[in-house]
């Protein structure tokens, strides 16, 4: 497998692109996929055995678990993050370090039920943020990050978890789809 063929697996979806002009209808649009976005999540992993929770979606890549987890762990950032905007002038946001969270031990198989129930309960209070700004603050309001040194505005970032969604829920269609051929 060569590098083009590992950059694939990684981003099956391709990177993130902000469109160049920021719409009503985008914003619509990803608030609607945050909100259902537990959904869709649900129906992929649902019925997975013991054994399919530790596909890999490619060679070193994470396991069906470790998505899950990190996705509770990206999307509660997010809804913290879009608080903080929504309630201070531009504040600079905490990064921290995915790849070593994918490691503690909270993401264990034995707890994905409750993983999935916080995804739930994340994406229930974020969407209620999301329905209750104004449209101005879609482009008013944002964060700074220090590790990308960008100020995003809140569009831009639910254009940016949108994406980090549906590249996730790939990432699980891609690891099932492997049948553990990645194996750990």
């Amino acid at each position: 497998m060569d590098k083009h063929d590992i950059y694939n697996l990684m981003y099956p979806i391709g990177k993130f692109e902000m469109p160049d002009e920021l719409t009503n209808d985008h914003i619509k649009d990803w608030k609607w996929k945050i909100e259902e976005f537990p959904t869709i999540i649900l129906g992929k992993i649902k019925n997975l055995t013991e054994s399919e929770w530790k596909y890999r979606y490619r060679p070193n890549g994470w396991n069906i678990t470790q998505v899950l987890h990190h996705l509770v762990d990206s999307h509660m950032n997010a809804l913290n993050r879009f608080k903080l905007a929504l309630t201070e002038d531009h504040p600079k946001i905490k990064p921290y370090h995915e790849g070593l969270f994918a490691n503690l031990p909270d993401y264990d198989p034995s707890i994905n039920h409750l993983a999935f129930n916080m995804l739930e309960g994340i994406h229930a209070k974020w969407y209620k943020i999301l329905s209750n700004m104004r449209e101005e603050d879609f482009i008013s309001k944002g964060y700074y990050h220090p590790e990308n040194k960008k100020l995003y505005s809140l569009g831009e970032a639910l254009g940016l978890y949108d994406w980090h969604c549906r590249h996730h829920r790939e990432h699980i269609s891609q690891a099932m789809s492997f049948e553990g051929r990645f194996w750990e």
